[in-house]
């Protein structure tokens, strides 16, 4: 991508390189939005859903790479038993969702509505 996480991504994982030449296994852990109830992102938004005020933001077309934090712990510990996996490693589930797709299951497995939208 040409935009700062782009940039920055490229950067930091440009940093590894001198490691990699020297023949050091370098993994680049690629983490999308790690959710667990305790804490960070989910955690965040739990409230105002639990009260019915959860909702989209702006159109809700915006996609989430997203993994449960189990997931990522287990995929961590894989990448850090099998030798042979090298390089850019993107940790998430299989496929992004929508933030429209997302707030709607959260509210669904919470049992409220989601009709507020954050501009």
């Amino acid at each position: 991508g040409e935009h700062f996480l782009a940039y920055v991504s490229r950067d930091w994982e440009g940093a590894t390189t001198a490691a990699a030449r020297a023949g050091i296994r370098v993994v680049n852990m690629r983490f999308g939005v790690v959710l667990t109830t305790a804490g960070g992102a989910l955690a965040k938004m739990l409230p105002a859903f639990r009260l019915g005020l959860g909702g989209r933001v702006g159109s809700g077309n915006q996609y989430l790479s997203w993994i449960a934090l189990d997931d990522a712990l287990n995929a961590i510990a894989h990448l850090l038993a099998t030798s042979r996996l090298a390089g850019p490693v993107n940790l998430t589930a299989p496929s992004p969702v929508t933030n429209r797709e997302f707030v709607r299951t959260l509210a669904q497995v919470l049992g409220r509505p989601a009709v507020v939208t954050v501009p």
